[in-house]
């Protein structure tokens, strides 16, 4: 890392690096017999009960850092956690959002 500082310096004009790291966890649900027999009971609650089965819990952490290429420390840090799915639209509005983040604290 520290042995390309120099170069990216020069080439962006800019002592500030941004990294993005998004992680995406998928959970699948264990068996739960007694909520079947339950839901098979009622006939209503049964396609409730499938899709509950069926559905993955989805969990992601987004982070986003700033570096200063100067000191080797950083200068701005975000961190959020979701009981969701990252999707390419979500990514492009938390950057959106982060960068707004470091405008406003100019």
């Amino acid at each position: 890392y520290s042995q390309y500082t120099g170069a990216l310096t020069e080439k962006f004009n800019s002592n500030y690096v941004g990294i993005v790291g998004i992680f995406t966890e998928i959970d699948r649900r264990e068996f739960n017999g007694s909520a079947m027999v339950l839901s098979a009971l009622t006939v209503y609650l049964f396609p409730l009960y499938l899709k509950w089965q069926l559905t993955a819990d989805k969990y992601t952490d987004y982070s986003f850092m700033v570096y200063n290429l100067e000191t080797h420390r950083p200068s701005f840090i975000s961190s959020n956690f979701y009981n969701a799915n990252m999707n390419i639209h979500l990514q492009n509005a938390h950057i959106y959002n982060s960068l707004n983040q470091i405008t406003k604290k100019k």
